[in-house]
Formats: structure tokens, C-alpha cells, sequence
């Protein structure tokens, strides 16, 4: 669960294209000519971002930077640039913080979702509803990095904020409960099925936001409390809700339908049905090389529970064969995380009592 991430490719790659138009506030209307003139300071933003690099008397040398190393510019150009446009600005923050972290990039998108907070509060007040958003994307990168035990005031104080507006409908509620009810999970905190707030997200997305991918993130962590409450046939039930709806919005391959069979992988080793297991843990595998590559931590995750398939099929010979490849890039790339660890642990002492 610490390793899912709130990113959506879909919608990251639409605001990189500006192909998308520019979300507006959740309690504020806002007249066309006001989304339009939005829409326009960002496209600026990132045309002028890229013509930099474009234009440079460097040459070859700076236009075939990474398209990573442009986006750490842009960062920096936030702290200076946009400042008589704030919301332009918020806007941008949260584009940058998503592809950050979404790439596992903490030392970037943690300071920088921090930055996102301190420039909301300066330009609308500390105590204005416009602010809640980057509380709880703030709380959302530090989960995603290990550092749940920080997040209860700044969910609690985005909380506060949603009230006042009288937001208790709105997606970014939807966002603050699929926080809230993952910090409580992981801090062991009221973590069963019925009473966490993960319901009330996944409830209120498919009421009210049904179109938008933030349920598809709900269902998965959904998916995984039900799992650890044992309620496996709550679990497979999202996940396969999870999977239908990716599929019918973007194709059968996507990242979210990759993190469905992740999970059915899983819960089918869980309940025994390791032939099942093995499917959807091959396509996970192929998933995740695709959009993640060889040595992120859900690669790494995937290929173990295909080798567990494996084993508990009696085809050790695969087995062993797929172990052979996974520890010669965690040779390369040591993973980070505790659990991920623990699970290179039992599965090599199987491998090794073959």
C-alpha cells in the first residue's frame, strides 16, 4: 500500500499536452473567460519552459536535456514566476508534485508539495478553503514515502477547511478521505473494513466523480484494507471493479489495470488459487516493466509474487529461472522498503531450499 501512488499518467500527460483544460476551484465558479485565460498563463508557462531550452545559446547540449531536468527548472521558476496569478500557479505546483512523485522522486516532490503550501497560505490566507488541496497532497507524498506519522494535523487541519467551505461533497473530500483512511491503516489506527474512511471515498467517487481516475486509486486501497480484514470477497470485488472500469476508460493497457491484476495476483496467492495467481501476476510483470521499468519497487513486488505462483504450482524450474532475473537487477538496483525486503528474504530462502 505505501508504494501505490495518486498519480494519474492520464491526467498528467493531458495537462503536459494542454490537452486538457485547467480544473477550477471546488467552491468558486468560474466564468469561461476566466478558464480560458488560465488555461492560456499555463500553456505560457511550459511553451516558454521548453523554448528556453529551445532557444539557449548552449545549443544541442541544453535541448537534449531530460525532459525531467526541464520540469526541475520549471520547479524553480514557481518560487519567482506567476505570482500575480496564484491560482495558475497552485495548478502547476500540483502537476509537478504529481510527476515527481509518481516517479518515486521524493527529495523533489516532498520540498516541492511543501512549496505548494507556503505559497497557497501567502496568496489566499492560511485560513482560506483554497488551501486544503495542498494539505492533502502534502499528506499524500509523505504516505507515499514512508511518513504516515506526519500526516494526521495536516489532514486534520484540510479537514477543517473542506467544513467551513461546506465542501463535504467535493472531490478533493473524496482525496482527503482515501488519505485519511490509508494513514489510519498503516498507523494501525482503526484500520477495519466497515469503519475506515476508504468507504466513504470509493462511495462519494462513484456517486458524484465516476468519470475521474482519483476512484481508481480509492479502489485499490479499498481492495487492499478489505484484504488485510480478510474480507477477500470485498477485496476482489473492487479490484475487479477497478480493472472493468480502467479497461473501459483506457484500454486494457494502462497502469491502473497493471495495479488490478497486481492485486488479484496477490489475493489470489492469499486464497489459494495460485493457477489464477500466476495469470494476472504475468501481466502485472509485463505491466510494470512498460510503465515503470525493471527496478521500481512494484516490478519488484510483482515478479516475487509470480515466482510464489510458481512455486506453489510445482514449476520450480520457471521459478528458479525468474529468480535468477529479479536478483540480478535488484543486484544493480537494491530496492528500498522494509517489506519489499522481507519479501526478497522468504523467497530466496525457498529458492535456495529447492
Amino acid at each position: 500500500m505505501r508504494r501505490n501512488r495518486v498519480a494519474s499518467a492520464a491526467f498528467l500527460l493531458a495537462v503536459l499536452a494542454i490537452a486538457a483544460g485547467v480544473a477550477t476551484s471546488l467552491w468558486h465558479a468560474h466564468v469561461a473567460g476566466r478558464e480560458a485565460s488560465r488555461a492560456i498563463a499555463v500553456k505560457r508557462f511550459l511553451v516558454d519552459l521548453f523554448d528556453d531550452a529551445r532557444n539557449s545559446v548552449h545549443g544541442i547540449e541544453i535541448r537534449e536535456r531530460s525532459v525531467a531536468s526541464l520540469l526541475a527548472d520549471g520547479a524553480m521558476r514557481l518560487r519567482t514566476d506567476l505570482g500575480g496569478e496564484p491560482e495558475v500557479r497552485d495548478e502547476l505546483y500540483e502537476v509537478l508534485v504529481e510527476i515527481f512523485d509518481s516517479t518515486g522522486d521524493g527529495e523533489r516532490s516532498i520540498p516541492l508539495a511543501r512549496e505548494r503550501v507556503a505559497a497557497a497560505e501567502a496568496s489566499w490566507g492560511v485560513d482560506d478553503p483554497l488551501v486544503a488541496p495542498s494539505l492533502v497532497m502534502l499528506a499524500g507524498v509523505l504516505i507515499n514515502h514512508g511518513r504516515s506519522a506526519e500526516t494526521e494535523p495536516l489532514l486534520a487541519r484540510a479537514q477543517r477547511l473542506l467544513d467551513r467551505a461546506g465542501a463535504q461533497g467535493s472531490l478533493e473530500q473524496a482525496r482527503l478521505w482515501t488519505w485519511e483512511g490509508l494513514r489510519r491503516v498503516l498507523a494501525e489506527d482503526a484500520p477495519s473494513y466497515d469503519g475506515n474512511p476508504l468507504r466513504q471515498a470509493a462511495d462519494l467517487l462513484r456517486r458524484k466523480y465516476s468519470d475521474r481516475d482519483e476512484l481508481f486509486v480509492a479502489l485499490y486501497q479499498l481492495a487492499q484494507l478489505a484484504a488485510l480484514d480478510q474480507r477477500h470477497a470485498a477485496a476482489e470485488e473492487a479490484l475487479a471493479e477497478l480493472r472493468q472500469q480502467a479497461i473501459e476508460r483506457h484500454g486494457g493497457d494502462s497502469l491502473y489495470v497493471t495495479h488490478a491484476d497486481h492485486g488479484l495476483a496477490s489475493l489470489m496467492m492469499r486464497t489459494g488459487r495460485h493457477e489464477q495467481a500466476l495469470i494476472h501476476a504475468t501481466a502485472a510483470v509485463a505491466g510494470f516493466l512498460r510503465f515503470e521499468g525493471e527496478s521500481h519497487p512494484d516490478t519488484f513486488a510483482a515478479r516475487l509474487i509470480r515466482i510464489e505462483a510458481l512455486l506453489a504450482l510445482g514449476r520450480r524450474g520457471e521459478a528458479q529461472a525468474a529468480w535468477r532475473e529479479v536478483n540480478a537487477v535488484r543486484e544493480r538496483s537494491p530496492p528500498d522498503g522494509a517489506a519489499l525486503r522481507e519479501q526478497f528474504a522468504d523467497v530466496a530462502a525457498r529458492i535456495e531450499s529447492l
